[in-house]
């Protein structure tokens, strides 16, 4: 227990609380945090303004990722971060799951991210995301899924 006073909502029935200790679990900020990433704010921003850590805002696109619609800002960017981040959600058991973004250094936002597992069917998912804008350079790890999925002239290993 951490001592903060459950309410009963007399309409529904749900159990709540008014103030949360731990800002990731209000669920005003979790409406924030993915009314902000639609709007392609960036994470690292996001953690920013809100006060919270990009764990937080790793987790929360995670489970409510399939709300999130992001739309890129532009048809044409000269290059594009790939990164990958990994979180368990609910138990460890079911194992790790990826979110692999991409992101826009020139907009400050994220073009287009997907959820899965650790593999180049999840790659190629993110790939078929960005088919319809033209990108000069993939800059990505030395993950060999990127390399199988982003061909050798516009990617950038670093």
């Amino acid at each position: 227990m951490d001592g903060a006073q459950n309410f009963l909502c007399k309409s529904c029935k749900k159990q709540f609380i008014t103030a949360y200790r731990n800002k990731g679990a209000d669920p005003r900020v979790k409406h924030m945090i993915t009314s902000m990433l639609s709007e392609n704010c960036g994470i690292q921003d996001i953690a920013t303004i809100l006060r919270t850590g990009c764990k937080t805002i790793l987790n929360i696109l995670l489970r409510q990722g399939s709300l999130c619609r992001i739309t890129p800002k532009k048809t044409h960017y000269q290059s594009i971060q790939v990164n990958g981040h990994w979180s368990c959600v609910g138990h460890k058991k079911k194992g790790k799951r990826w979110l692999i973004n991409a992101y826009a250094p020139e907009t400050g936002g994220v073009v287009a991210y997907v959820i899965g597992k650790r593999g180049i069917a999840t790659v190629k998912r993110l790939y078929q995301l960005l088919k319809n804008s033209r990108i000069d350079e993939f800059c990505t790890d030395q993950w060999k899924a990127f390399a199988h999925v982003f061909k050798k002239e516009n990617h950038r290993v670093g």
